[in-house]
């Protein structure tokens, strides 16, 4: 996007957008949105896709939650992303991701947040409930607690969490 702090590879629009700003593909690798270095797509839902990315300076992987441009033009969709950054920064514990930022470029809404690598909450409790082992009180009030503070966003489905693999927590 010229002048503005999006750069990278991908096709082009008549236009002269990028075709990932114009909502036809995802954001190609090693694109930069301000600071961050997209490395590869880790999902797509209903309303636009999620990335790890890298910090240009820092190194620090981090998710990229982006909305499909196309959705943009929704008011409804822009309050429920707004609120989503909001609650989301009003957060802090162990069990729920941490923003670090959430601007518009491009078209598009960006809510970066901390990067967790482990497996997604439903590959989670098939193993754990297939194993017949306990899942802890806590664990299943962290969730609930976490998804009862959360606006109601159709996308966000149980795969959609992930657990951290260094702790065995949700």
């Amino acid at each position: 996007v010229t002048g503005g702090s999006v750069t990278g590879g991908g096709s082009v629009t008549g236009g002269g957008v990028p075709a990932w700003a114009a909502g036809l593909e995802t954001i190609p690798v090693g694109t930069e949105v301000r600071e961050y270095r997209v490395v590869r797509l880790l999902g797509r839902g209903g309303m636009g896709e999620v990335y790890l990315a890298e910090h240009t300076y820092t190194g620090q992987k981090v998710a990229i939650k982006a909305v499909h441009p196309g959705l943009m033009s929704d008011q409804g969709v822009r309050r429920r992303f707004l609120e989503e950054g909001r609650v989301m920064a009003s957060l802090t514990h162990p069990n729920i991701v941490t923003l670090h930022n959430f601007f518009e470029e491009a078209g598009r809404f960006f809510l970066v947040m901390e990067y967790i690598d482990g497996e997604g909450l439903d590959v989670f409790l098939s193993r754990v409930v297939g194993s017949g082992k306990r899942v802890s009180l806590d664990s299943v009030a962290s969730v609930i607690v976490q998804d009862s503070r959360r606006p109601p966003i159709r996308e966000i489905r149980n795969g959609s969490r992930a657990c951290r693999k260094s702790e065995g927590s949700i």
